[in-house]
């Protein structure tokens, strides 16, 4: 299983360097859904899904999130 990012708008998926790319198969892994997360919370990147990729597509799964906007964020007493 490999754990990839995309975007929901797009359907691209994160390849590094900023880029994004349609081949599932030169998308980044990000080897835990925790890893794939922080990323796109660290890089304010909205609208985007981690997928869970599977040898055979027809088992992906896709889990939308939100990063947080700032006035969202929690605050520190």
């Amino acid at each position: 299983m490999r754990v990839l990012l995309r975007d929901q708008k797009t359907n691209l998926f994160w390849e590094g360097d900023g880029c994004w790319t349609a081949d599932v198969r030169t998308a980044r892994d990000f080897g835990s859904s925790t890893k794939c997360i922080q990323h796109a919370v660290s890089g304010r990147l909205t609208e985007v899904e981690v997928v869970l990729s599977f040898e055979n597509p027809l088992y992906d799964i896709a889990l939308p999130f939100s990063s947080p906007s700032a006035d969202q964020r929690p605050h520190s007493p």
